[in-house]
């Protein structure tokens, strides 16, 4: 992080927009782009909101796979169903979805390896003191 760090020589810190400025903002980078402000409904952009917290970063990445969604449901107008659908991609899995998903990226064997070491009885290892006495009988006697 530190030649990071030396790489960067101006830094400024972006406050989260509010509602208004969300919608300001997509406004802006669809006009920008040649595109309508239309293109997003009321509903999409406080659904933006929601689930961006103002981070323009994040806005970017949900209106992006949005129009995705919205271009393969064959929809001019993005709907709060197409911003779900975009968080849902996006945002980071549950431990149970991304352990399952580590498991099915696993190959054939490695599966098979990890059943059986999951089903592999557990080996019963003597304590120490059981150990000690074992090798050296003198111990047993006192």
């Amino acid at each position: 992080m530190r030649q990071l760090s030396q790489r960067i020589t101006t830094r400024y810190h972006l406050t989260p927009l509010s509602l208004d400025e969300v919608g300001e903002y997509i406004a802006y980078r669809l006009k920008i782009a040649k595109g309508s402000p239309a293109i997003f409904s009321a509903a999409a952009i406080r659904q933006v909101y929601r689930l961006s917290e103002g981070v323009p970063r994040l806005i970017n990445i949900l209106c992006d796979r949005a129009l995705l969604a919205a271009f393969n449901d064959d929809v001019d107008i993005v709907q709060s169903k197409h911003i779900n659908i975009a968080a849902a991609e996006t945002q980071p899995q549950s431990k149970k979805t991304a352990q399952r998903s580590d498991f099915l990226r696993m190959s054939a064997n490695q599966r098979c390896l990890r059943n059986h070491l999951l089903q592999a009885p557990k080996p019963i290892l003597p304590s120490l003191k059981q150990q000690e006495l074992k090798n050296n009988p003198r111990k047993q006697q006192r």
